[in-house]
């Protein structure tokens, strides 16, 4: 198995961006079938905006029809705006690290404005998640359901402490199940 690794690294996220151009996503990494090896993205220093349709900004999702690994996706130093759909669609494992800002995504048909976390096991039985780092923001995002900051539908969420998640709409984090709790989530 050979892993698959693609670097994005751009000057600055007022200097470097990825526009989606109205199109469905800015970013679409699906995992390869079982025995392809790892797959990794990993972006720095850049702005991602502009999914059309109500869609998605960046979407991180394994092959499970063709029993693959789960797909890894870093940000660092990233900016996530897409003013019509969820910033981040993570079925895999993503890392929101390093100066990262989820801000001012809204999709006004489901839930998680920012972060929408979902999965089922990979082929080998690892579940996917998302870990957000002590200085990530995920603000001002809005969704139609509930989560507008942080939806977890299945898989694992986990905050540092000090990552700020706060001014998202109907509420900051919520999950499939109304007794989910987010580790670190401080409401």
């Amino acid at each position: 198995m050979v892993p698959k690794t693609l670097n994005i690294v751009g000057a600055g996220r007022d200097q470097t961006f990825l526009d989606g151009r109205n199109q469905e996503f800015v970013l679409f990494a699906q995992g390869g079938p079982a025995g392809t090896g790892n797959i990794s993205v990993n972006l720095i220093s850049l702005t991602v905006a502009g999914s059309g349709a109500g869609r998605t900004a960046l979407v991180n999702v394994p092959d499970l029809v063709n029993k693959g690994p789960l797909p890894f996706l870093a940000l660092s130093d990233v900016e996530v705006f897409n003013k019509f759909g969820t910033g981040v669609v993570n079925e895999g494992l993503a890392s929101i690290g390093n100066g990262t800002r989820i801000t001012n995504n809204s999709i006004r048909w489901f839930n998680g404005g920012g972060i929408f976390q979902a999965c089922a096991a990979s082929a080998d039985g690892s579940v996917g998640g998302v870990s957000v780092a002590a200085d990530v923001s995920i603000d001002t995002n809005t969704a139609f359901g509930t989560g507008g900051g942080i939806f977890l539908q299945s898989g694992t969420a986990f905050l540092q402490s000090a990552s700020i998640v706060h001014d998202n709409s109907p509420n900051n984090c919520a999950g499939q199940d109304p007794n989910t709790t987010i580790p670190n989530y401080i409401n």
